[in-house]
């Protein structure tokens, strides 16, 4: 089991993968199972099992899908190099295995007080006192006063869909009742 109980799942980067849109929706949603496999697995992204790589009968096991049916999917998903594989064989996700890095890179730097080529500078220029206004108001800044003419001049409307609006959206397969 895996001490990460979550990861960070990008919407838009698995939607903007044309490899992996190029592939059938049966592929793609074997991608997805094997995300979630390969997120318990040790080492982490990589498709293994006890230290091994996993083998086509056992995938289709955890799965759910016959071997056969498994081999031609990992072969579509494959030959749109959807995934990597170690010389050893082993399946791995090149995205699971990039967020570790860049997770474990930070979590190192937290444990020593953050990154250090972040670490602020002092500024050298001293803030001036805030100018104060008759009986000790601070007047509001000009693009303040602006900001709030615009806010008083917009009338917000709540967005309702119309059950029109809604048809036709479920007509274009956009919405599923």
């Amino acid at each position: 089991m895996s001490k990460r109980r979550w990861s960070k799942f990008w919407w838009q980067d698995h939607e903007r993968d044309a490899a992996l849109r190029l592939c059938s929706l049966a592929a793609q949603g074997l991608w997805v199972r094997l995300l979630c496999l390969m997120h318990e697995a040790e080492p982490y992204g990589y498709l293994c099992l006890n230290g091994h790589p996993a083998q086509p009968r056992q995938l289709a096991l955890m799965v759910g899908v016959p071997e056969r049916q498994l081999t031609r999917l990992m072969a579509e998903l494959g030959k749109a190099s959807v995934f990597s594989t170690t010389p050893e064989g082993c399946i791995f996700s090149r995205r699971l295995v990039r967020d570790r890095l860049v997770s474990d890179q930070g979590a190192a730097w937290g444990r020593t007080g953050g990154n250090p080529r972040l670490q602020t500078q002092p500024d050298p220029t001293p803030t001036p006192p805030p100018h104060t206004g008759p009986a000790g108001l601070t007047p509001p800044h000009k693009h303040q006063e602006a900001e709030a003419e615009t806010e008083a001049e917009i009338t917000l409307t709540p967005f309702t869909p119309t059950q029109d609006a809604h048809t036709q959206l479920f007509k274009q397969g956009l919405v599923f009742l």
